[in-house]
């Protein structure tokens, strides 16, 4: 009856929510500003802004030699005890947002899940310093887990 017990409780801690307050929300101001990564010859960026107290915007796109493509919008926002990052990918999902939820936070880790998208299931910002950023976007694919790591650094003004 005990390991019953204590399976019933691992098993269900998945599916509790977790609330977050705005002061939660607050911590991720630190994204905004420019930033760049490096990878495969390309440059990647995300420029993020805060839209409102509860709203962070971002634009993400690729840069190859002269040319500028648009990858992605992302909101970030905080409703009801709950934050969300919200991507808008180009030419997927009809141009529709998939939502993650905050899942957890870990000092300045920062994991959004959705474990119903096909790929990622995990989006993760991590903050390192006030100048480095590191993120990833993980999950499952038909040939197995996949992990994608963009290291970024701010664009200094």
């Amino acid at each position: 009856m005990f390991y019953y017990m204590l399976a019933l409780i691992v098993a269900s801690v998945h599916f509790i929510k977790i609330d977050f307050d705005i002061e939660d929300f607050a911590r991720l101001y630190m994204l905004e500003g420019e930033w760049t990564a490096t990878a495969n010859d390309v440059e990647v960026v995300e420029k993020w802004k805060k839209s409102m107290d509860r709203l962070l915007v971002c634009e993400n796109f690729v840069v190859s030699g002269s040319k500028t493509i648009p990858k992605e919008k992302i909101n970030l926002f905080f409703s009801g005890g709950r934050i969300y990052l919200a991507p808008i990918v180009e030419g997927q999902n009809k141009n529709e947002a998939v939502t993650f939820d905050l899942v957890d936070i870990d000092k300045n880790k920062f994991i959004f899940e959705n474990l119903e998208h096909d790929f990622p299931q995990r989006i993760v910002y991590e903050i390192r310093s006030v100048n480095n950023l590191h993120a990833y976007i993980e999950g499952d694919t038909k040939g197995g887990f996949k992990k994608i790591e963009y290291v970024f650094k701010r664009k200094q003004q």
